[in-house]
């Protein structure tokens, strides 16, 4: 299995002189430059004794550097970690003790925090300049089809982030199953929020305008900033989380703004109201709008084309199965029907740890015709009377003045907590309407529901737990 990165090498080859990537704070980089800029790294690299299978974390903010580091190290046959979205150490700690981490990737010179990093982990500091040689191409490195290509984390919704290792292999065939639901456009702009993302438009021949954000963090998001972006940018294509596209549509339906210039719109990262689709529609008048269901280890699980709105009571819809995926409904111990169990996973574009043949997903649900329909989450997939929690804060989310809503699972009984203006009686007489309230222990609002740090779109039900 070749290396990742030769996919960009072709794609490179076949598309010189058109746009790879747009940042706002830098100068448009071709995919030519991108590429030479990419060797001149690779050169520093290698003086500096980085050697194929050496895990090395990037440390570099993100920008067009930071993706020219990135894609040195793939080239090199390198292993990239990029951090923990919370910047805890738990993850990198693990990785520390078993000995894997080689070195600490930055850009001019490293911040203190990166500095005191290094000499946490007793790991050397690789410091890549300014990309300005314009190196002779050469080809990449081979690399063995199981070694890791990319290590990242994951959001730890249910748990604490756990690092995730995708290798070469699984790296090119998440982008052919991408590739499968969205075949690339020549001459295309899209807009994406998620890493790898980038990654497969690098691949696919398909330039890449960056979210103007700080740091890229989503909690950090400016629509006015992202609007503006994508009118003057002529974008066709964009993804994004439920929290982005909230901010995006608060903004723009306030100001009556549409955009009927973008074609197709895809979001995911966490379970997407029905509610939004509908406004995403309106924003978006002319584009196909997506449900993209997956994860780092399998990516995607499901698409779904949103057409009509569906019955929120049913639970999250999002499409029908991958074809390239085989799957299964596994039973857990907290649930009492039949119909529904855990979706288990297995393929080419899915990163199995060592010694597994299927990826648990974590996401309770059930198969209704070819659509996958997703009910619960491991950890609180108690049936209660019928329904299980994302099918009530599903429901609840249609509700005047409630933005957000968690249903804690008890023995024979729900605790509702709920975030947005409405009051806790309006809530009750809305659950009450399809649910009997006999099943409801407490309903409860507070300022802010917990979430992720990545997305801040996926619940943590584990700390709303006493």
């Amino acid at each position: 299995m070749p290396n990742f990165y030769s996919l960009i090498e072709q794609s490179a080859r076949a598309n010189s002189s058109a746009l790879a990537i747009r940042w706002p704070h830098a100068p448009d980089l071709t995919f030519d430059q991108l590429t030479r800029q990419v060797n001149t790294g690779r050169q520093q690299l290698i003086r500096q004794g980085i050697r194929p299978g050496d895990v090395c974390l990037l440390a570099v903010p993100v920008s067009p550097p930071a993706i020219v580091a990135l894609l040195a190290l793939l080239a090199e046959g390198g292993v990239v970690v990029l951090p923990p979205a919370d910047r805890q150490l738990r993850g990198l700690n693990r990785l520390r003790r078993t000995g894997q981490l080689r070195a600490i990737v930055t850009s001019q010179r490293p911040p203190l925090k990166v500095r005191a990093l290094g000499l946490l982990f007793g790991v050397r500091l690789v410091r890549l300049a300014s990309q300005t040689t314009a190196s002779v191409p050469s080809a990449s490195r081979s690399a063995p089809e199981t070694q890791a290509a990319l290590i990242t984390f994951s959001s730890g919704s249910t748990g604490h982030p756990r690092p995730i290792y995708r290798s070469h292999a699984v790296l090119t065939a998440q982008h052919r199953a991408l590739l499968h639901h969205f075949p690339a456009k020549p001459g295309s702009l899209d807009f994406p929020l998620f890493p790898n993302v980038l990654l497969h438009n690098l691949a696919a021949g398909i330039g890449t305008v960056l979210p103007d954000m700080s740091g890229f963090k989503v909690a950090q998001v400016q629509p006015e900033k992202i609007i503006a972006q994508l009118r003057q940018a002529a974008v066709r294509t964009l993804t994004g989380n439920v929290f982005y596209f909230t901010r995006l549509l608060t903004y723009a339906e306030a100001r009556l703004i549409t955009l009927p210039t973008v074609e197709a719109v895809g979001v995911g990262g966490s379970p997407v109201p029905e509610n939004l689709l509908k406004r995403l529609r309106i924003l978006f008048p002319v584009a196909k709008v997506y449900v993209i269901y997956g994860s780092s280890e399998a990516e995607p699980i499901a698409v779904r084309t949103f057409n009509d709105p569906l019955d929120p009571l049913r639970g999250y819809a999002v499409g029908p199965i991958h074809p390239g995926l085989a799957w299964k409904l596994a039973p857990t111990n907290r649930l009492s029907s039949e119909k529904i169990g855990e979706l288990l996973v297995s393929g080419p574009h899915v990163a199995l740890p060592d010694g597994q043949t299927w990826f648990a997903t974590g996401d309770i649900g059930y198969v209704e015709g070819r659509e996958l329909v997703l009910t619960a989450r491991r950890g609180n997939e108690t049936v209660v009377d019928g329904k299980q929690h994302y099918q009530l804060e599903h429901y609840l989310q249609h509700q005047p003045g409630v933005e957000k809503a968690a249903a804690l699972a008890r023995d024979n009984a729900f605790d509702i907590i709920f975030e947005g203006s409405a009051s806790v009686a309006a809530v009750q007489k809305a659950l009450e309407q399809v649910f009997d309230l006999k099943y409801v222990s407490t309903v409860r609002q507070i300022s802010r529901l917990p979430t992720d740090a990545r997305h801040q779109s996926k619940i943590l039900y584990r700390t709303l737990r006493p």
